[in-house]
Order: structure tokens, then sequence, then C-alpha cells
């Protein structure tokens, strides 16, 4: 199940690398949004339901929480907003 979990991971990595160069946010790369957008918000969720439920969870949970939900936001704002072109501030 964790080799499972690991590749999974590691196929979501690499596709995320491959589209790096890429403009996203708005309808550009919109899958790779959404699904980067699912995924820390889900995990998000699920970390928060177990902080809520079982308070003592140690302090690196928290931490791992807290950057899940940072992301999750982040993610929210780029799928939602039209991405900048490169020259705009020039």
């Amino acid at each position: 199940m964790m080799q499972t979990l690991g590749a999974l991971y590691f196929a979501f990595g690499m596709l995320n690398w491959m589209t790096k160069s890429g403009l996203i946010g708005g309808i550009y790369n919109r899958p790779i949004a959404v699904a980067n957008f699912t995924h820390f918000t889900v995990v998000a969720i699920a970390i928060l339901k177990a902080l809520i439920a079982h308070s003592a969870i140690s302090i690196s949970i928290w931490i791992i929480g807290a950057l899940y939900l940072v992301f999750a936001l982040a993610f929210t704002l780029i799928l939602l907003r039209h991405p900048l072109k490169e020259n705009s501030f020039v």
C-alpha cells in the first residue's frame, strides 16, 4: 500500500515538474491546477479532521497540516485567477 502511495506521489510530482515552465492559472493548464487544488484541499481537510479528533497529535502533524492548508489556498488562487503575462510590468 505504501509503495502504491509513493508511486502516486512520484507520478504527481513528475506531472508538476514537466509542466513547470508552462503558464498555469485561469484556463491554462487547468487540469494541473485542479489536480493540485484537489489534492492539497482534501489532505488539509483530513489532517484538520484528525487534529480536531485527537488534539494531542505531535507538532510535526500540525506543521504538515499548516503547509497543506497554505498550498490549498495558493492553488485556490491559481485556479481562480488569470495568470499574469511575463512582460506585464515592463
